[in-house]
């Protein structure tokens, strides 16, 4: 079972063609897939219901712990692969083909980086290949991500662990058993109670980044997956945490990744555009 997670906010137009692209992806699928989405507003909640994803409710701020509240919540559901998207993404049909393979084999972590950017505002589109993969379209196996359940404990000295080390005085994330034997050597005191934490509670911006060091600490790289073309869309708005640059890529004709896409995502993306531009046919 693949578990397609996200987390949303705002922007409910682009939202809903995501949302659109998930069905398209789970009926076209041969490997079971389900979704799930942590939401802020409640105006997301009949989306959520019209197109039958799974949902919970956190506030938006800051990002990385609206993140972790809904892999806590996600963790109680059965799957084997957690496949992440932002509510602005857009996967073809084919990238099923391309990570079957990789999750017959029990890969832990992989993904792709070869992905288109769409500014909304005027349609214009740009693939850009990345040196590592995208957070967009990336599939991690439960097994890895068990790696991210512990608990926050007060240091009372300098602890040095990798991808855990903790100055004295500061708030650390160990597992469940080392805290416990930290906490009976005097070193640390457990303030909290066990979650799983893949991204820091606190930041709002980099949580790729973040997450793939972490899981590299652990023993766990992520797996660069070749591609001959596009594998994935994000759709940017004007209030992205990472807005449209022209300056990133090459130009890219969008009608050659929307063949993948359904009829009524195609029609709801370049109504959408059309919207933006002013170019609005109103009926006589």
């Amino acid at each position: 079972m693949i578990l397609i997670f996200l987390a949303a906010w705002k922007r409910p137009e682009i939202t809903e063609i995501c949302f659109m692209g998930i069905r398209r992806l789970i009926s076209f699928s041969r490997l079971p897939m389900d979704a799930f989405v942590v939401i802020s507003e409640e105006s997301l909640i009949p989306l959520c219901e019209k197109y039958q994803i799974k949902w919970t409710f956190y506030k938006n701020d800051p990002l990385g712990e609206k993140k972790n509240h809904g892999l806590n919540e996600a963790m109680k559901l059965e799957w084997d692969y957690l496949l992440e998207i932002g509510s602005d993404d857009v996967l073809l049909n084919s990238i099923i083909d391309l990570y079957e393979p990789l999750i017959k084999s029990g890969e832990d972590f992989f993904g792709f980086k070869d992905a288109l950017i769409l500014n909304s505002e005027d349609g214009n589109c740009y693939r850009l290949k990345s040196d590592t993969t995208y957070g967009m379209g990336r599939m991690i196996s439960r097994k890895a991500l068990q790696k991210t359940h512990g608990v926050e404990v007060e240091a009372y000295e300098d602890i040095i662990a990798p991808g855990r080390s903790t100055a004295k005085g500061n708030v650390g994330f160990f597992p469940v058993k080392t805290a416990n034997e930290l906490e009976g050597l005097g070193r640390v005191k457990v303030i909290g109670k066990p979650r799983y934490r893949f991204w820091k509670d606190d930041i709002n911006r980099g949580l790729d980044n973040n997450s793939t060091y972490f899981m590299m600490t652990q023993g766990i790289g992520h797996k660069a997956v070749k591609t001959n073309k596009p594998m994935g869309m994000d759709i940017k708005g004007p209030d992205n945490i990472w807005p449209f640059n022209p300056k990133l890529g090459s130009a890219y004709n969008l009608d050659e990744f929307i063949e993948e896409l359904s009829q009524e995502e195609q029609s709801a993306l370049f109504a959408m555009i059309k919207r933006n531009k002013g170019q609005i046919e109103y009926a006589d």
